[in-house]
């Protein structure tokens, strides 16, 4: 019988050529939920208004791929602050006429990574999130009147970070702020760090809410993130040994399958969890 022909691998370079191929159709299929004004709509059925969080994550995508386009979409977050009142600096979300904590976070870590030059901008957007910390607590709740959760938390701290870099990197010339900004990263690591699962053992694994049970996919993605980059400016208070064991968990369950379910059932050093993909 002929030797059926073998099929060789793909060469370097066509692996190349078809990454570009693919992050230009990828660009392309987002660009078409770009609004005339530069800023995204989201996928909600009838609902023409636009995102302030996918907005910001669009900027953040084009970024990687070279697009001019990041910079006019940070032109238009930076545009659609709120100008005055006690939400001034941070961003109406897209279902009412109230600002959260979410999609002011996302804004501001957005606008600092496309173009870090407008840190003075974001100054009044930074000063928000740090007043919406309930009293008494190192976290953040979606809005002030919230308990505060570890999601919220993660990401405001996302957020905060990024603008102390920037700041320290610019020789930022508000100390007061920065101090202030600098407190309120310590105390919400230290939320963070107390909601873990403490069922979870060594492993930084965070539930829907704090000590809560199961186990949250994205609350747990986020604060390991920002966890790891606290660990950079205050070396000691994070545990590498936990960060490492949570992503050597979350891995294997990042499948289109999983992300494809509310839940899904797993073990977890000979204990059953609950893994939510997101937090209610």
């Amino acid at each position: 019988m002929p030797t059926p022909p073998i099929n060789d691998p793909p060469s370097r370079s066509d692996l190349i050529a078809a990454s570009r191929d693919t992050v230009n159709k990828l660009v392309e299929a987002l660009l078409a939920w770009k609004t005339p004004g530069f800023l995204f709509n989201s996928n909600i059925t009838g609902d023409i208004r636009p995102s302030i969080t996918v907005s910001a994550i669009a900027a953040l995508a084009l970024l990687k791929a070279e697009r001019r386009e990041a910079q006019f979409t940070c032109d238009a977050l930076l545009q659609a602050r709120v100008k005055e009142g006690p939400d001034m600096g941070a961003w109406t979300a897209q279902g009412g006429p109230y600002s959260h904590t979410i999609g002011t976070s996302w804004a501001v870590f957005s606008c600092l990574r496309v173009r870090a030059t407008c840190l003075s901008d974001l100054a009044e957007a930074v000063k928000w999130l740090l007043d919406q910390r309930p009293q008494g607590h190192g976290g953040w709740g979606h809005v002030k009147e919230l308990a505060p959760r570890a999601y919220e938390t993660a990401y405001v701290l996302n957020a905060l970070l990024e603008f102390r870099e920037c700041a320290l990197l610019a020789n930022f010339g508000d100390a007061a702020l920065l101090g202030s900004v600098d407190d309120a990263i310590d105390g919400g690591v230290d939320f963070l760090l107390a909601a873990v699962n403490p069922e979870a053992d060594e492993s930084y694994l965070w539930g829907d809410e704090p000590q809560g049970g199961g186990i949250c996919l994205a609350t747990t993605a986020i604060s390991i993130h920002v966890l790891a980059k606290y660990a950079k400016i205050r070396r000691g208070r994070v545990k590498m040994g936990g960060l490492l064991s949570a992503f050597e968990f979350l891995c294997p369950h990042i499948t289109a399958e999983s992300l494809g379910r509310a839940q899904i059932p797993v073990m977890l050093n000979g204990k059953e969890f609950d893994l939510d993909l997101w937090p209610s």
